[in-house]
């Protein structure tokens, strides 16, 4: 870069606290049973999403964010006269995890359930990979309880 050249500042919706923000309003953390047709088994379901109106502000926010933490985008179309929305969802463990190490000390309103999902996925990742599929929906929540 030459002297005379400025970077830009970043955007307020570029820093964290901006997102935790978000979170707050209209973000979710789930675990739950859920079912692999592939491998036959009940699994627990671990994710964060966040979905709101599909606006070009939105989309530029969750995708600058998505290229950091990954997960999926997903345009979804509603019947009409409801506005189409975009949903953000991170669902694999890792990424999950580094998500909410970096954002739980910046929420508020959704912090207890931040610091909760950071304690199951600590326990989750305890478990033999062999004993994470159940074989019906009732074991998949019987593992689910005792992670919380």
């Amino acid at each position: 870069m030459s002297s005379g050249e400025q970077t830009k500042p970043p955007e307020k919706w570029q820093n964290i606290r901006h997102l935790a923000g978000l979170i707050d309003g209209e973000g979710t953390f789930t675990a739950s049973p859920h079912y692999a047709p592939k491998a036959c088994k009940w699994y627990v379901d671990l994710r964060f999403v966040i979905h709101l109106a599909h606006t070009s502000e939105w989309e530029k926010i969750a995708t600058y964010w998505q290229k950091i933490y990954r997960g999926k985008i997903y345009h979804i179309k509603l019947p009409l006269p409801r506005k189409p929305i975009l949903r953000w969802a991170i669902y694999d463990i890792n990424q999950l995890e580094k998500f909410l190490n970096d954002v739980t000390p910046y929420l508020t309103i959704k912090k207890q359930d931040a610091e909760k999902m950071k304690r199951f996925i600590t326990r989750y990742k305890l478990i033999p990979y062999r004993e994470k599929g159940q074989l019906n929906r009732e074991k998949a929540k019987e593992l689910w309880k005792k992670l919380f």
